[in-house]
């Protein structure tokens, strides 16, 4: 799999909420959700939990997110 170097920018935060995870990036939510929506093409899956199970399983870390009380 080869990704963008925004993509590549996008992947740690691909478990976190889009809204979070775009301001993290500084992007809008719409190029988020375009850069989750090639990262889950390129993995050859279905949807975000195959694509993130698929990463993993190669190595790649995911950042969480902490609950609130």
């Amino acid at each position: 799999m080869t990704f963008t170097p925004a993509e590549k920018r996008a992947l740690p935060l691909l478990t976190q909420p889009e809204k979070i995870a775009a301001y993290r990036l500084g992007v809008s939510q719409a190029t988020f959700k375009f850069h989750k929506a090639n990262i889950i093409r390129k993995t050859g899956t279905a949807n975000l939990c195959s694509a993130v199970a698929t990463l993993a399983a190669q190595g790649q870390a995911f950042e969480c997110v902490e609950a609130r009380a």
